[in-house]
């Protein structure tokens, strides 16, 4: 475990660390057993590092990015020509389509846009099923609804016919979403990847809200760190946090692999499962909207409703339509709907709420632009809306001015 499980030296065994090829066995007919996995005993496969599987084949020494660099060491001292990139590599993911094709597969490649869309392949050549889309992982700074909505459709108009999008938000080699902006831009990222159109890849602990937190030098195992004193990736590597027994019930063990986040006593998942308004009940509000058939094929449009205030819409054959309304800014908006998305009717009813918003499920807002009927929504604060109303209820928001609003609208 040199290289956490990259340095393999036998494809073909089981690092005792980890147990036996029969505990492996075991492991995978139990699971058949109880129905949780297909046939080959894995429900997908994720490729790793796939712009460098295959390298110029005479070996030939890459050019400097700086000529004039003194004893060059470092990867991203070099322009990657011989690689990084080259086709082969795509063909090679493409041979091996007659094994995971049958099966979620996707590519974590860290390369540009035109590089990225290569691995998705065409009808007639497909190569992997999606490459990962890290435009929610690259996100480090607060944006406004237009550079928000920018950023979704370069993925989309940059996708050949026929592809499916995928939205990433964490993984284990970035900070996450809470520290890396802030706690409640966590909401808003989880309600915009899972009622966006394709696949939303899920970091574990982004469901209840996981952040970073620091460790101590003489505690970190990631193998990149700088000289043991600079940056470390170990921080969003933390054990989940179940609940606020002993090591966040991870492990029975003394101690854990990494240490368990302090905050576990507070944020775990025993505790949120009884709050109604936790991120672990909101993930599973979205994730039961996820399959109702407007979600799952219906037609998308994006809308620029204020300068901070960003909506989208999922509707199928002018039936029930969900709405997606993120507050991005810092300041509270009052927003008015019909002035941007036609059509709409009278009432609107909340299916999902961030845990800041101020709503709950069921309250309905009105979306005619006659005061006092729009509503408004605290900084940092996401909902989604239904057009199907269940109920009568007496939240309707502040009744306050009219914003000025603007749109815009993409559909695929």
């Amino acid at each position: 475990m040199l290289d956490f499980g990259y340095d393999i030296s036998d494809y073909t065994n089981v690092d005792p660390l980890f147990g036996s090829l029969e505990d492996f066995d075991e492991l995978v007919a139990g699971m058949k057993k109880r129905g949780e996995l297909l046939v080959k005993g894995v429900s997908g496969f994720r490729m790793d590092a796939t712009p460098n599987y295959i390298e110029d084949e005479s070996l030939r020494d890459e050019p400097l990015v700086d000529p004039n660099t003194k004893a060059p060491k470092k990867f991203c001292d070099f322009q990657h020509i011989y690689t990084a990139d080259l086709w082969e590599s795509y063909e090679f993911i493409h041979e091996l389509g007659e094994y995971i094709h049958s099966y979620s597969a996707g590519t974590e490649a860290y390369t540009d846009m035109k590089h990225t869309m290569d691995y998705y392949g065409s009808e007639e050549y497909p190569v992997m099923h999606f490459p990962f889309n890290f435009m929610f992982v690259g996100l480090d700074s607060f944006l406004n609804a237009n550079s928000y909505n920018e950023r979704i459709l370069h993925w989309l108009k940059n996708m050949p016919k026929g592809a499916t999008p995928n939205w990433v938000a964490e993984n284990h080699d970035n900070l996450r979403i809470g520290s890396r902006l802030c706690e409640e831009y966590m909401d808003l990222v989880t309600i915009t990847i899972m009622t966006l159109p394709g696949v939303a890849c899920l970091y574990y602990g982004e469901e209840i809200g996981m952040t970073n937190s620091q460790v101590r030098i003489d505690q970190r195992k990631d193998p990149n760190n700088d000289g043991n004193t600079g940056a470390t990736r170990d921080g969003e590597r933390l054990p989940m946090q179940w609940d606020d027994t002993m090591n966040a019930g991870f492990t029975s063990r003394y101690k854990s692999w990494l240490p368990v986040h302090p905050n576990y006593w507070k944020i775990n998942v025993e505790a949120q499962k009884v709050d109604k308004t936790s991120r672990y009940n909101l993930f599973k509000t979205l994730s039961q909207i996820r399959r109702r058939k407007a979600m799952k094929s219906g037609e998308f449009k994006s809308y620029i409703v204020s300068e901070w205030v960003y909506a989208f819409t999922r509707s199928l054959n002018n039936n029930e339509m969900y709405i997606t309304v993120l507050n991005l800014g810092s300041e509270i908006e009052l927003i008015d709907l019909h002035d941007v998305i036609s059509d709409l009717p009278v009432n609107l009813e909340v299916v999902a709420a961030s845990v800041n918003a101020g709503y709950i499920n069921g309250d309905q807002i009105r979306s005619v632009p006659k005061f006092p009927k729009i509503f408004s929504m605290r900084p940092l604060s996401g909902i989604v809306l239904t057009t199907k109303v269940q109920k009568k209820s007496s939240n309707f928001g502040l009744q306050l001015v009219d914003p000025r609003t603007s749109s815009s609208s993409f559909e695929i």
